[in-house]
């Protein structure tokens, strides 16, 4: 498990190392969530793609022993973009994220 910070000016193929990041943990039968500052969608919609089964519990009901919830076998977490607060955002929906999923790695791509 590691989560994975891919940042870089625009051109520089961050976008294609993430891809290629995550279809080899595809490939390999592994969970991975990638997600992009470019995306929409709800953090609890995105963390549910790493999760089998079931829903994220609300706030007020998260364990705080995260091995209770049933996460995809062996997840990568991919971050894609500049936007600093992407890990933290996740940290305060679930406390404690970090320390299940991590270490974190950070790649910086230039021209």
């Amino acid at each position: 498990m590691s989560i994975t910070i891919i940042t870089g000016e625009s051109g520089t193929g961050k976008t294609l190392i993430a891809n290629a990041l995550r279809n080899n943990q595809i490939s390999n039968q592994k969970g991975c969530l990638l997600i992009d500052e470019t995306q929409d969608g709800a953090l609890d919609t995105l963390l549910e793609k790493i999760i089998v089964g079931v829903n994220l519990p609300h706030p007020d009901d998260m364990p705080i022993d995260l091995n209770l919830i049933p996460w995809k076998t062996d997840p990568m977490i991919i971050l894609v973009g500049e936007k600093q607060s992407m890990l933290a955002d996740i940290e305060a929906r679930v406390p404690g994220f970090t320390d299940k999923f991590g270490p974190v790695y950070e790649i910086h791509t230039v021209k």
